[in-house]
């Protein structure tokens, strides 16, 4: 039985490899690398007044590979964007993954998985509509 190494999980490698080629992708420019925390300016941003709303501000993330640090990140992204209604939208989303899969890593998350949750979630009286709007994955670029 062979072993393989596995990498964690990349948006930006997922993004150049599967998205930007695909017929359906939307064609945009796209930054060469994502920007870094010391240059959106993320070490120096005071998060204090949101930790009520959003919880996950308070948690540790020792994975960023994992569901709540990736959407910990991205939400601290749009607070400091002022796209607190963004934020909100995925503090909801990232509340319902962990509700049903845990903090689970992302390549994790698969076609079954997500056929799972959405039987999940209409069992528990969800409609179509707030099934698929749940399902906001961060961006690429964090």
């Amino acid at each position: 039985m062979a072993t393989e190494k596995v990498f964690p999980f990349d948006f930006w490698v997922f993004y150049r490899d599967y998205i930007t080629p695909s017929k359906l992708s939307k064609k945009k420019k796209t930054k060469k690398q994502p920007v870094t925390a010391s240059e959106s300016g993320a070490g120096t941003f005071d998060y204090s007044e949101y930790e009520k709303l959003f919880p996950i501000l308070k948690e540790i993330h020792h994975e960023t590979a994992r569901v709540s640090g990736v959407y910990c990140e991205y939400i601290k992204k749009l607070i400091r964007e002022g796209r607190i209604g963004n934020a909100v939208k995925y503090w909801d989303s990232y509340n319902v993954i962990k509700r049903f899969g845990g903090n689970i890593y992302f390549q994790h998350i698969t076609v079954v998985w997500f056929r799972s949750s959405e039987r999940w979630m209409l069992g528990k009286g969800r409609s179509r509509a707030t099934v698929g709007g749940n399902f906001a994955p961060p961006a690429v670029h964090i």
